[in-house]
């Protein structure tokens, strides 16, 4: 799979869960569940939880905090080996959507059987969208244009249950 397909892919599938979350807390925006006043500041910290790190981790590693399309991109690309090889795209997009859906449910359930988490629901929803929207608009973009300008592509070798995957090329 490519990087660029894997990162489209990832954030689409962070972006499709912070919408799940946004939604399953959304009843306490309008004051419900005992609060006179809501809780839609939330988006605020939920968002900045994920931003802030990400910009901060770029920063010290030297890449400007205004290229959000090089935060998740420039370690791996840099590390890139050649020759490795290539983690099957069908494998690796059935793995994402299947963690994606297991995420969702799990969370979602928790969610419906407390109605106490819906704020952490809606927080917590933000910043999946946040980070969704990184690695789908800057991420994928910054990615496509490097693989062009380099004349290269920059395949899936391995992927960690967490954390970035390793790059290669052909």
């Amino acid at each position: 799979m490519r990087f660029s397909t894997y990162a489209a892919l990832n954030g689409t599938c962070s972006t499709l869960i912070g919408i799940a979350f946004i939604v399953a807390g959304f009843p306490g925006l309008l004051g419900g569940e005992g609060s006179e006043t809501g809780y839609a500041w939330l988006a605020i910290p939920g968002v900045l939880v994920v931003l802030v790190p990400l910009a901060l981790v770029a920063a010290r590693r030297g890449i400007p905090v205004t290229a959000p399309g090089r935060w998740l991109t420039d370690r791996p690309i840099a590390e890139a080996t050649e020759g490795g090889s290539v983690l099957p795209e069908g494998k690796l997009r059935w793995r994402l959507i299947g963690e994606t859906i297991i995420w969702g449910a799990v969370a979602l359930a928790v969610i419906a059987g407390f109605t106490t988490s819906r704020p952490f629901a809606y927080a917590t929803g933000w910043a999946s969208l946040a980070y969704g929207l990184v690695e789908l608009l800057a991420s994928a973009p910054r990615i496509r244009e490097l693989e062009f300008q380099r004349a290269t592509s920059y395949l899936i070798h391995r992927r960690p249950g967490l954390g970035t995957p390793k790059i290669t090329t052909p």
